[in-house]
């Protein structure tokens, strides 16, 4: 129990497992505090992902951050227009267009951890990387299909962190496949008053 109290990583991985939660909870809100609150979660799991040698992931965090910040920048905008960006499906060329962008990345993260890191997971690590960017850049553009994505990237994160014994971690990107589920179902009602 003394361990418990004493151990700031683990305190570190509860702190960025609550404010994930509360991020993605403003998120299919659709409530613009999802982005600082984003932000926090993002900065404690990059630090948690490079201690436990999952690079790939540290790095997503950081990317993370940065959209998150353009997130944040966009729908700021779109209320400073008096009119608030709406949820939008993905047309094929774009989808096309981040499948390719899926792919390249993919390959090139998992050649530079095989080649340049200690890494043990390279796979999954380059996986949940690259289809996180993707994912995240289309909640900053409300594109509806971001759910889906994040539905496959945290089924991959669960295996990941349980692996590594980041069993917080691990719990969250859980709870994250209910919460994609139902911000899809919540944006998809909002597509459609949107085309009535």
């Amino acid at each position: 129990m003394e361990n418990f109290f004493t151990d700031y990583s683990l305190w570190i991985e509860i702190i960025g497992t609550v404010t994930g939660i509360l991020g993605v909870w403003l998120t299919i809100r659709q409530n613009i505090w999802c982005f600082p609150v984003g932000i926090i979660n993002v900065a404690l799991y990059s630090w948690l992902s490079f201690e436990n040698r999952i690079y790939a992931n540290a790095l997503l965090q950081l990317v993370y951050m940065s959209v998150l910040i353009y997130g944040w920048y966009n729908w700021k905008k779109g209320e400073t227009d008096m009119n608030e960006l709406p949820v939008t499906e993905s047309s094929r060329k774009l989808l096309l267009t981040l499948s390719f962008i899926f792919v390249l990345a993919f390959a090139a993260v998992y050649f530079i951890l095989i080649h340049h890191t200690d890494s043990d997971v390279p796979v999954a690590d380059s996986f949940t990387f690259s289809l996180g960017i993707i994912a995240q850049y289309m909640i900053a553009r409300k594109k509806i299909e971001n759910w889906h994505l994040w539905i496959i990237v945290n089924v991959v994160s669960v295996a990941l962190y349980a692996y590594k014994e980041l069993y917080w971690m691990g719990g969250f990107y859980l709870l994250l496949i209910i919460m994609a589920v139902l911000g899809f179902k919540e944006w998809k009602k909002d597509l459609q008053k949107q085309k009535k």
